[in-house]
């Protein structure tokens, strides 16, 4: 319920990396292929380098990007570790990272169903962190600094 949920709340243009998976689902995998967003194979990579080429220039022209860091839904609710893709585009485009946490989601639409409960929701954004001058030799510092700072928006202390 990520993307539909930041569909509503970003005020502004923006393109999503979403894993091939999603294109199963009913109207959100139609929508994600048709509005032109960006599709990675998880589990062939190599196939998907034009997407990721697409996604960095997409970065350099200001388009904002949406990442899930993880990969992938959490099973219990808790932040899982983060995939390196996220990092290395930002830093490959020498982007800003804008973390985002997105409390009660995990109770919205529990795993394995596709029953929607109802529930509040509260999207909370937290400071730009830069890449810029940043080389991949530092994906591992910022995707900690990055998952620290999205740990902090969950605990509702900002960032």
């Amino acid at each position: 319920m990520d993307i539909p949920i930041l569909y509503v709340y970003l005020p502004f243009q923006f393109r999503i990396v979403f894993k091939s998976e999603l294109l199963s689902y009913p109207f959100v995998g139609w929508h994600l292929k048709r509005s032109g967003q960006v599709c990675i194979n998880q589990q062939n990579p190599a196939a998907s380098i034009g997407a990721i080429k697409s996604a960095v220039r997409s970065l350099r022209q200001g388009m904002p990007l949406v990442i899930f860091p993880e990969g992938g839904r959490t099973p219990d609710g808790k932040l899982q570790p983060f995939l390196p893709g996220a990092f290395f585009l930002a830093i490959k485009a020498q982007a800003d990272i804008v973390p985002i946490a997105l409390a009660g989601t995990f109770d919205l639409l529990p795993m394995n169903t596709y029953h929607i409960k109802s529930r509040p929701l509260e999207m909370r954004v937290g400071v730009p962190i830069a890449t810029a001058g940043l080389s991949l030799r530092d994906m591992d510092a910022v995707s900690g600094k990055v998952k620290a700072a999205i740990e902090a928006l969950q605990a509702g202390s900002g960032a």
